[in-house]
């Protein structure tokens, strides 16, 4: 059921992916670039790179070699598994290019990571309009979609799910979102953010159970 669906960003969200950034900067491009001074999520700008640099930092990124060494983020596995338990389905949803399928695939069977749906979704405008395969989508097409609850690391996501979407964030806290403000405040009240996968539990479980009084009375 579309009500019962949740929102899952693969990045930085199930996998600790940007983490790893600064090791292959320093190799790749010869700049030492702390995890914290990540304060942009523009690449480009943390990393003071120009186009054609990071179009390239960014396909030895989502190499084979690469993705599969990414790890699972603490909690991400465990909390999946609860949701599903729960009876709820679980959609991950990623700004990946969608060439990376295959290699996302084989990542999530290789840590058992379950769930019911992979959607690909120009998050970022980085697509050209009317050239989107046919395993991604564009947000007008997201944006038409159902879901229940939504865990992100992207400031601009979570504006976007919960001002168009009104659907509840919880924000993993990280370098470039903490300057994250949001102009409807009626929205702003649907972000949480949260520094562990603990804490999303803590935000779903209390939103759930408000929801359940709010039916009974």
């Amino acid at each position: 059921m579309s009500d019962r669906r949740i929102y899952i960003d693969v990045d930085d969200v199930i996998s600790d992916t940007t983490i790893t950034y600064p090791t292959l900067l320093k190799k790749h491009f010869g700049k030492t670039i702390p995890f914290e001074a990540i304060t942009s999520f523009d690449l480009g700008k943390s990393f003071n790179l120009h186009k054609e640099e990071l179009d390239r930092f960014m396909q030895i990124a989502h190499s084979p070699e690469v993705i599969t060494k990414y790890q699972p983020r603490a909690g991400a596995i465990e909390s999946m598994n609860s949701f599903i338990s729960m009876g709820y389905e679980v959609a991950i949803v990623t700004g990946r290019p969608p060439s990376s399928k295959q290699l996302t695939e084989e990542w999530l069977a290789k840590h058992n990571i379950s769930f019911h749906h992979l959607f690909f979704v120009d998050k970022y405008s980085r697509i050209l309009p009317g050239a989107y395969p046919s395993n991604a989508i564009s947000l007008d097409a997201l944006a038409k979609m159902n879901f229940c609850f939504a865990v992100e690391d992207s400031s601009d996501m979570a504006r976007f799910l919960s001002e168009d979407m009104q659907i509840p964030v919880a924000l993993l806290d990280r370098p470039w979102n903490r300057n994250s403000q949001y102009q409807d405040h009626a929205a702003s009240s649907l972000v949480n953010r949260c520094h562990t996968w603990d804490e999303v539990m803590e935000i779903f479980l209390s939103r759930k159970q408000n929801n359940h009084n709010k039916t009974k009375n």
